[in-house]
């Protein structure tokens, strides 16, 4: 096993070069928006509206799950699967996203008992105005491992065939593209957003 990992470390090290930045930005946006919003940051949270408000206003189920978080979980993960191809890799995926939540919910875990930041002390995913998926903001959820296995299926259908996999790299490199630019402006380039962002230009993008 042992020998197994470390013919491929340096696949794991980009892999972790890859969401490096991401981690980054996230980070940084939340703090960003802490800093621009004080008390306000969670209901001014971009990433919390739903995406489908018809869905929404039919089933409870889409005022939990669909809103641009998890879908940004989607998006990320079918970039990833594009990039790496092989078995092993997709697995690596799979159980970072696992691990990331884990640590995310150990994270709250310490915000929870006052050892960080206890702004929000309430319940996981308490709805604000009908409009607020997360009223934390930094949390795991298992939802977010489903939208990251849901990514990874559906990269893995696409990078199967070459012509859709351009269009589509492009078509998401173009959104995450957008997205964080949009950020940066949104919370008046805080620091650590922009050294994610600028990571991400390097590592994160499927060229």
């Amino acid at each position: 096993m042992i020998k197994y990992i470390n013919k491929n470390i340096n696949e794991y090290l980009d892999i972790l070069k890859f969401f490096l930045p991401v981690a980054l930005l996230i980070f940084g946006y939340w703090k960003g928006l802490k800093k621009k919003f004080k008390n306000r940051y969670v209901t001014k949270c971009i990433l919390n509206s739903y995406v489908f408000k018809l869905c929404n206003q039919s089933f409870e189920i889409c005022k939990k799950y669909f809103s641009l978080w998890p879908i940004s979980h989607l998006l990320i993960n079918i970039l990833a699967v594009i990039r790496f191809k092989k078995l092993n890799e997709r697995i690596f995926l799979f159980l970072l996203g696992v691990i990331w939540e884990i640590f995310e919910e150990k994270f709250f875990w310490l915000i929870k008992h006052d050892k960080i930041d206890n702004t929000f002390n309430k319940k996981h995913g308490k709805i604000i105005n009908g409009k607020v998926q997360y009223d934390k903001w930094w949390e795991g959820t298992y939802i977010d491992i489903v939208f990251n296995s849901i990514g990874i299926i559906i990269g893995n259908f696409i990078s199967k065939y070459k012509i859709l996999s351009v269009y589509t790299k492009r078509i998401l490199n173009s959104i995450f593209l957008f997205c964080i630019f949009y950020g940066l402006f949104y919370i008046e380039f805080y620091p650590l957003y922009v050294i994610g962002l600028l990571l991400s230009l390097k590592y994160t993008f499927v060229y």
